[in-house]
């Protein structure tokens, strides 16, 4: 503590002395001099101050220009992706229309409403599958030409041709709600329980269509010519209809897509 104190003794008066000193220096100096010296310490604040102005409005502007661009970046970006999203939207419904005629040219006889229940179907269940609608509607037509309550004297039965005693007991058609073999005549459990047996075939044959085709037609898990894919015929007139189908929405696709690019120039 005296250590202490003896330091903040020493410091007060070494800070008292000079004090003293610039006070004198001040109170020496001529009136010109201290004229001078506020004069320039005015100056050099101006200076400064100019400058330090100077930054921050440079600073201010060039963060204002950047904020605007942004702002027009970001618009142009909604722009384009309100763009995009409904370009998504007619591409989406143009290949609905488009899938629906392919229905309706296959089997013309078809009620409308029907036909509309079965496209629903067969979107959603491709979708939940991830298998092409084209090709799910050229199967369709060449199991049961589209007629809801087909049934064949193997006991296949529905648009997909489902065979209720094969499958029964397998979770493809319990976990769809088939308990009983009439509700295999309701178009949502077929396409339901029809796409999730092609998915399994696919599956199973390596993502080899034409040899899950014909073990859907046939039961049989290798082909009739191993090898000879062009050989098996109820998978050639299945293929070559859904391409057909498919090159109709590409076609409309490329329409669409030419009237855009004409609205644009």
């Amino acid at each position: 503590m005296k250590e202490s104190t003896g330091f903040s003794q020493k410091s007060d008066e070494k800070s008292r002395k000079l004090l003293n000193f610039a006070t004198e220096v001040t109170d020496n100096m001529p009136r010109y001099a201290r004229w001078f010296t506020a004069t320039l310490i005015v100056l050099v604040w101006a200076l400064f101050s100019s400058t330090m102005w100077s930054m921050y409005s440079s600073a201010y502007k060039d963060c204002k220009e950047s904020l605007k661009k942004t702002d027009s970046e970001l618009t142009l970006a909604k722009g384009e992706i309100n763009h995009m999203v409904t370009k998504r939207d007619k591409l989406d419904k143009l290949e609905k229309l488009t899938l629906k005629e392919a229905i309706h040219r296959l089997q013309p006889r078809l009620d409308e409403d029907v036909l509309d229940k079965i496209l629903v179907n067969i979107l959603k269940c491709c979708k939940d599958q991830n298998l092409d609608p084209a090709l799910v509607i050229s199967l369709i037509f060449e199991e049961s030409s589209f007629w809801p309550m087909a049934e064949s004297d193997r006991g296949a039965i529905g648009l997909m041709q489902v065979r209720y005693e094969t499958w029964h007991e397998d979770p493809i058609l319990t976990d769809n709600g088939v308990s009983a073999v009439d509700k295999l005549f309701w178009i949502d459990n077929n396409i339901n329980c029809g796409t999730s047996i092609l998915r399994k075939y696919i599956d199973e044959s390596g993502g080899n269509i034409v040899r899950a085709l014909w073990r859907y037609n046939s039961g049989q898990t290798s082909l009739p010519l191993e090898g000879e894919y062009y050989e098996v015929d109820y998978a050639n007139k299945i293929l070559i209809r859904m391409h057909s189908i498919r090159e109709r929405i590409r076609q409309a696709e490329l329409d669409l897509l030419m009237n855009y690019t004409e609205q644009v120039k």
